[in-house]
């Protein structure tokens, strides 16, 4: 009886040890996959920016020729 006990005991211990462990590194990795979006975001808003600064100075030029060429 005292074996069986003891054998339970230690059965539950590494029950409870893998299931920490495996806790532990899904979050880490949720942690990573959330690291990993954010920098994605900030990417893509980084291009919008270049893009709407690109889309800007287009229309600069655009305006200037348009009002070059009117003047002649």
């Amino acid at each position: 009886m005292l074996n069986f006990l003891i054998l339970l005991f230690a059965m539950s211990a590494s029950g409870a040890i893998g299931f920490y462990l495996a806790r532990d590194r899904y979050l880490d990795q949720r942690n990573k996959q959330l690291h990993v979006l954010g920098s994605e975001i900030l990417r893509m808003r980084r291009r919008t920016r270049d893009a709407e600064a690109q889309s800007a100075r287009f229309k600069s030029e655009r305006d200037r020729i348009r009002k070059s060429s009117t003047r002649r």
